[in-house]
């Protein structure tokens, strides 16, 4: 059965430091070739590298 997002979902590009309470879980919803949504599971880790920078780690899984 095909999962689809919300609609009132958006799309969100770049980043700014933001990491405060890591890690987060979270459900993906992914398409692939066939334009059908699979759902997917995971967890993110992030670290702040100083006031500017932070790295954002995404884990996935089925």
């Amino acid at each position: 059965m095909p999962v689809h997002p919300p609609a009132d979902q958006g799309r969100h590009q770049g980043f700014a430091p933001f990491i405060v309470g890591f890690p987060t879980r979270f459900t993906l919803a992914a398409t692939g070739g066939t334009g059908a949504y699979r759902d997917a599971r995971g967890y993110m880790d992030g670290v702040n590298i100083d006031t500017t920078h932070g790295r954002l780690t995404v884990h996935l899984t089925r």
